[in-house]
């Protein structure tokens, strides 16, 4: 069975990647946060081993090519929650090995089940697109209202502040303002949601000003609630454009090459040039190898140590769940394990959803029941978003795709703007997104059949 070039690029990348994060945990992370739970308990070898085969054999079906706006999910999965959840727990060892190898296939398992959905043809729906003016004028309209609300609550609360300064001179204060008025909602949408919108349609139209647009929006929620991951979404969503634009079939191989690169020369700099907590290369290593890469594993072994041995919330944790199921904590989810791990009653250790919805809701069992779900989930997104150009239906998910790294899937759903997203694709006019509408021959691909007398395949066209 021979091997693609492509195929091979993306494996020989995958075993780089999961070496640069375990030269990175060995020498940054274990150094630095070992008090935070990143430490080194010299796993056996036999153990080790298995970790990096189970972190590297996804890169043996993941698409390389981006066909489908939830690739950008799946693949952000894999880099941000699968790779560090097969090493961190590992390594910190808050349980016995063989319990946190139990936990790394199921997660392996359930991420493998969550692939499926990219063996068959996406549902061909019938959406009901309005007409362009409509839904410029209402995209507008909801916008407009939703920033205009969020000012009005948290205008006292501007600042321009540093990272390091965040929590203390935006945060705290923000979640005091919004305590009870329901502006949340609005923040978690313009977020997620309507701000993304427009710097995917810029970049998808090489329209710059609507991008500009899309980042004073997401700089101006930072300014006003210290939310970073608003400023970080901005060089994701470009770096993730100029990837699909220098190559779509092989967005796979450069996207782990360049986490690859990017890793091993920020690194170089940090552990050999860098002294002082506040330098650049120090605040860029906290976003991306410490809150980006390294918690996800961290909490995926948080939360498989705590539900092993106490009450699982039956997804009681869930908003309207608890109105059949009794909630068994006093304080929400995330405080409750980030209290009990942290000893900080104020830290809310909010996870992805294999950990929040997944170990804390159903257990061991929960995991391959969340993978299935949010795979249906990934699933009517990818079809509803077939009539849209792909460079921007795959943007438009930037932002879903960090909020499933952080927090539960059913607030993703509602709060997180997913359900929205996906009312967007629906209503929003076929051509309206793209440079050009799309051919019949991409509608195709996308549909898995085609009426004419050869049909094409779900699959890669030949170059």
């Amino acid at each position: 069975m021979s091997i693609s070039k492509p195929r091979l690029l993306a494996l020989l990348g995958g075993i780089c990647y999961i070496a640069m994060f375990h030269w990175v945990y060995l020498s940054w992370l274990e150094p630095i946060w070992g008090y935070w739970g990143f430490t080194y308990s010299s796993p056996p070898f036999g153990y080790i081993l298995l970790a990096w085969t189970l972190a590297f054999l996804p890169l043996t079906w993941m698409p390389l090519r981006i066909i489908r706006p939830s690739q950008i999910v799946y693949w952000s999965l894999y880099l941000t929650v699968l790779v560090p959840s097969m090493m961190v727990p590992l390594f910190a060892a808050f349980q016995p090995l063989p319990k946190v190898v139990l936990t790394s296939l199921l997660l392996w398992f359930g991420f493998a089940v969550m692939g499926l959905i990219y063996r068959l043809p996406v549902l061909n729906v019938r959406p009901r697109p309005l007409s362009s003016p409509a839904f410029s004028a209402g995209f507008i309209a909801v916008t407009l209202v939703l920033t205009t609300w969020i000012y009005f609550v948290l205008a006292q609360n501007f600042k321009l502040v540093g990272f390091n300064d965040v929590y203390e001179e935006l945060r705290f204060p923000a979640t005091d303002l919004m305590a009870g008025s329901y502006v949340g909602y609005a923040v978690m949408w313009v977020s997620s949601v309507f701000y993304p919108f427009l710097m995917a349609w810029g970049l998808a139209r090489k329209s710059y000003l609507i991008v500009s647009f899309g980042a004073l929006g997401q700089a101006f929620i930072y300014t006003l609630t210290g939310l970073k991951g608003n400023l970080v979404f901005i060089a994701i969503i470009i770096g993730f454009s100029v990837l699909l634009k220098a190559n779509r079939r092989l967005f796979g191989v450069n996207l782990v090459w360049g986490l690859v690169l990017l890793g091993i020369v920020l690194n170089s700099i940090t552990i050999t040039m860098t002294e002082d907590v506040s330098d650049l290369p120090f605040a860029a290593s906290n976003i991306l190898f410490m809150r980006s890469i390294g918690m996800p594993g961290l909490l995926t072994a948080e939360y498989a140590d705590f539900f092993s041995d106490h009450p699982l919330t039956y997804l009681s944790h869930v908003k309207g769940i608890n109105l059949f199921i009794k909630y068994p904590y006093r304080m929400d989810l995330g405080y409750e394990v980030g209290s009990f791990h942290h000893h900080a009653f104020e830290l809310n250790s909010n996870a992805h959803f294999w950990a929040m919805d997944g170990l804390a809701g159903l257990g061991l069992p929960g995991i391959v029941l969340l993978s299935l779900l949010c795979g249906g989930v990934l699933f009517l997104i990818d079809s509803v978003a077939s009539r849209h150009d792909i460079h921007f239906s795959a943007l438009f998910m930037t932002f879903t795709a960090i909020n499933l790294s952080n927090v539960s899937l059913f607030t993703s759903l509602l709060s997180g703007g997913v359900f929205l997203s996906w009312l967007m694709f629906w209503v929003m006019p076929d051509n309206y997104t793209a440079a050009a509408v799309q051919t019949r021959r991409a509608r195709e691909l996308w549909l898995g059949f085609s009426p004419s007398q050869n049909p094409l395949p779900y699959s890669d066209p030949p170059s």
